[in-house]
């Protein structure tokens, strides 16, 4: 059986902070610095997030869905009012 640690000890703590102090990485920050680097990555949503074509579309579907449940139920189909060509032969 393992025991929890409670994080790093004050001692590596401070050296740590003493190392990032030293090193600075906030002033070697990556990230786009041209103006064309910037308004590429502005559109990273628009390949990998909310805003995908896979997503808009899956959205588009699922509200096609709800209107079609809404519609359903304001006319007050049930399952066994529907008629389908197949029963109207019979």
């Amino acid at each position: 059986m393992t025991t929890k640690t409670r994080g790093w000890p004050p001692a590596r703590r401070k050296a740590q902070a003493q190392r990032i102090r030293a090193q600075k990485p906030w002033l070697h920050a990556t990230g786009p610095r041209t103006e064309a680097g910037k308004a590429r990555t502005a559109r990273n949503a628009y390949r990998h997030g909310f805003r995908s074509a896979d997503y808009r579309h899956l959205c588009a579907l699922l509200r096609s869905q709800k209107n079609f449940i809404k519609q359903v139920r304001k006319h007050g189909y049930t399952p066994f009012s529907l008629k389908t060509e197949n029963s109207l032969d019979q």
